[in-house]
């Protein structure tokens, strides 16, 4: 009778990430990240995972890399991220990074936006506006494309810039497209001609107010100037969609 024995070098190579970060989007309907993977070119090594720094919601499973979520957790911010590692039969670890977005039906911080134009300080072609859309954590969102709903000679876009072309007899309302992946995402904006504008004693005024009060209430603060009365009022936008 004979006994063969084989002995393996496990220590010759150290694993190997495919990627120094993988990045991740969590859609809600599904229970699977994603899945990580590395590589040994040792004679019949064994690879084994391991997560650190994440959150109790998330798991890996130590022998495929795939990355797991219980459909309890909740995002605090756009984005989470944590580290994980692959260790061999020689104990040979080594580290990379996970990031976790959550992907969410981007928007307009408004529906509707008012520019006021002092019609003695226009000068053209003039920047007007600049357009951003956000995640649901109001996180500026990168690689959109702007473009005019109906195209005129009055305005352009600029990347994220909505430039006036020519001069305005009235007040001008224009519909927004942005286009975010495979998002279409709309906004309007009117621009209103006037003579004079007023000048407060702040650059902003903040309020903070329940929602149920705008939805009773109209009036949000009077201001005295010149003997002038100003009125900011809530608007249905305002009432509903804050």
């Amino acid at each position: 009778a004979h006994l063969q024995l084989n002995f393996f070098n496990y220590t010759k190579h150290l694993p190997k990430f495919s990627s120094n970060e993988y990045i991740f989007y969590y859609e809600p309907t599904r229970d699977t990240i994603g899945q990580i993977t590395a590589y040994d070119l040792d004679l019949n090594d064994e690879i084994y995972y391991e997560i650190y720094l994440q959150p109790n919601e998330i798991s890996i499973n130590k022998y495929s890399g795939v990355i797991t979520i219980q459909k309890s957790f909740s995002f605090t911010k756009s984005f989470i991220e944590f580290y994980a590692s692959a260790r061999d039969l020689a104990n040979q670890i080594v580290y990379t990074r996970v990031k976790v977005f959550y992907t969410t039906e981007p928007k307009f911080r408004s529906y509707l936006y008012y520019i006021s134009l002092n019609s003695s300080n226009v000068k053209l072609p003039m920047d007007i506006f600049q357009m951003e859309i956000v995640d649901l954590f109001n996180q500026p969102l990168n690689l959109v494309k702007y473009q005019l709903k109906s195209p005129t000679n009055f305005f352009e876009i600029n990347e994220n810039k909505l430039i006036l072309k020519e001069y305005l007899n009235n007040n001008y309302r224009l519909t927004i497209n942005a286009y975010w992946k495979n998002f279409i995402i709309q906004t309007s904006i009117e621009v209103q001609i006037v003579e004079n504008l007023i000048r407060l004693n702040k650059n902003y005024y903040e309020f903070l107010l329940d929602k149920s009060f705008l939805k009773e209430n109209f009036l949000i603060e009077t201001f005295s100037i010149n003997n002038l009365t100003l009125k900011i009022v809530s608007t249905p936008l305002t009432r509903f969609n804050c």
